[in-house]
C-alpha cells in the first residue's frame, strides 16, 4: 500500500512538472512574459568578429514562433533591444528605415500586428523621454498607428 502511494505521488509530481515544461513552450498557449536576451551584442568581441551585416542578422534572429508567444511589452523590448535597430536612422526616413529593418527583423512587424502595441508604446514612452529608446518609440508608434488607419 505504502509503495502504491508512493508511486501515485511521484508520477502526480511528474505530471505537474511536465504540464509546466509544456505550458511554457512556445505555441503551447503560455505566454512568455520576458524578453529576449540576444547572445552577440554590440560593444562585444563577439560582434567585432563579425565581417559584415549578413552575419550580424543572423546572430541577432530570433525565433518567430517564440516572438510570437510573448507578451506585447516583452516584444516590444526585444524589438528596443534588437542589435541592428539602429539602422533605422540610417535611411533618408525613420520610415524608410523601418521599412528596411522590418525586411529582415520579424520583430517590428509582429509587433504592429498587436492590437494593444500602441497603447504599450505610450504606456513606455513617457520613461524613455529623450533618449535613443524614446526616439525608437516614436518612431514603431507612428509605424503603428499609421498602419491601423490604412486598415
Amino acid at each position: 500500500m505504502k509503495r502504491t502511494r508512493t508511486a501515485l505521488l511521484w508520477a502526480a509530481a511528474l505530471c505537474l512538472l511536465l504540464g509546466a515544461v509544456v505550458l511554457s513552450l512556445p505555441g503551447s498557449g503560455g505566454r512568455v512574459d520576458q524578453p529576449y536576451r540576444y547572445p552577440v551584442v554590440p560593444g562585444t568581441e563577439e560582434w567585432r568578429a563579425l565581417p559584415d551585416l549578413r552575419a550580424k542578422i543572423a546572430a541577432c534572429e530570433v525565433d518567430r514562433e517564440l516572438m510570437e508567444s510573448m507578451t506585447t511589452p516583452a516584444l516590444l523590448q526585444t524589438v528596443l533591444d534588437y542589435p541592428l535597430l539602429v539602422n533605422v536612422f540610417a535611411f533618408d526616413t525613420s520610415e524608410m528605415g523601418l521599412s528596411a529593418v522590418s525586411a529582415y527583423f520579424d520583430g517590428i512587424d509582429l509587433l504592429a500586428r498587436r492590437e494593444d502595441a500602441a497603447k504599450v508604446i505610450r504606456e513606455y514612452a513617457p520613461e524613455e523621454g529623450d533618449t535613443l529608446s524614446g526616439a525608437y518609440l516614436r518612431v514603431l508608434l507612428r509605424h503603428i498607428e499609421g498602419a491601423s488607419a490604412k486598415q
